[in-house]
């Protein structure tokens, strides 16, 4: 969209929702990206301001992983690549899965994941609950 276009309805989506998984990225899992259309109706214009407010960085507080062996558990653990005190990033789940797809020691795993947010601490639980692929018909994400 450059200036004079006719704006669709939402015309800076795409750029909103690059913006978050940006500040996503570093850690601010509650950033607020909020697109507010300034309207001139006496000379038919409409401007765009984008506000973004990132909130707290939030940190790994701690990992908890289901239904592994302890040789299973200390390979995911490292493969995750984050550990308690780091930023919490959502793309090392994104990540694991493909990670894990490699990895002789989870092969035929999956897992489902439940971040857990402790706003006043700024920090995450994160657990990790893994599955044989084919043997459960549903996941929970806690």
């Amino acid at each position: 969209m450059k200036e004079g276009d006719v704006p669709g309805h939402y015309p800076l989506a795409g750029l909103a929702s690059q913006l978050r998984e940006f500040y996503l990225h570093f850690g601010y899992a509650d950033v607020e990206i909020q697109n507010v259309p300034v309207l001139d109706r006496d000379h038919a214009l409409v401007s765009y301001h984008l506000d973004v407010i990132p909130g707290p960085v939030y940190h790994l507080r701690s990992v908890t992983v289901e239904n592994l062996n302890a040789g299973q558990e200390s390979k995911v653990r490292q493969l995750l690549g984050m550990k308690p005190g780091d930023i919490y990033l959502d793309e090392a789940i994104t990540d694991l899965y493909h990670k894990i797809a490699n990895e002789p020691l989870v092969k035929g795993y999956s897992f489902g994941f439940g971040p857990k947010r402790d706003k006043n601490a700024n920090v995450i639980d994160l657990s990790l609950s893994f599955f044989k692929e084919g043997g459960e018909s549903g996941v929970t994400i806690r």
